[in-house]
């Protein structure tokens, strides 16, 4: 697979992802399941999302900009997709994100030009966004403030 079909394949499961729960997501939700902590694999997940996207995003502009040499902009990247390939394998069962991630990472080394470069961290970075709102959506919210709510205002009467 070339760089150029990586984007496209990746544009278009950013589409996807964006619709449609993802195998991912999935096994996110059911990570740690038993001890009952999957929650917590969620909302470390979308909290590495978080990071992730405005640091990408800034990426991005710098290189439009012609801000930074390109290998630094590449080094920088790399530490990111980096995390994010462990976290997804290692700590979420996002074992499809994973290989993206790497795969990402491979080309990104690849990269000669600061129009490659943007190119190829606009398709993660807009894969990232998918995830990051399938993660939302799996996070109970509502019950999260709820139960915050009357912890605190139990707290307060004491």
């Amino acid at each position: 697979m070339t760089r150029k079909e990586f984007i496209e394949m990746l544009n278009g499961l950013s589409e996807e992802v964006r619709l449609h729960e993802t195998q991912d997501i999935r096994r996110a939700k059911q990570r740690n399941r038993g001890a009952h902590k999957n929650f917590g694999a969620l909302m470390f997940a979308f909290l590495d999302m978080e990071a992730a996207n405005p640091d990408l995003y800034r990426l991005i502009c710098m290189a439009q900009r012609q801000e930074g040499d390109l290998a630094t902009l590449k080094a920088v990247a790399d530490g990111i997709l980096s995390w994010n390939e462990g976290g997804f394998s290692g700590s979420y069962d996002m074992f499809d994100s994973a290989k993206l991630m790497g795969q990402a990472r491979t080309f990104l080394a690849e990269c000669n030009t600061t129009e490659e470069f943007c190119a190829l961290i606009q398709a993660v970075h807009r894969y990232l966004i998918g995830l990051n709102f399938q993660l939302d959506i799996a996070i109970p919210w509502a019950e999260l403030s709820r139960t915050y709510h009357e912890v605190t205002s139990s707290a307060q009467e004491e």
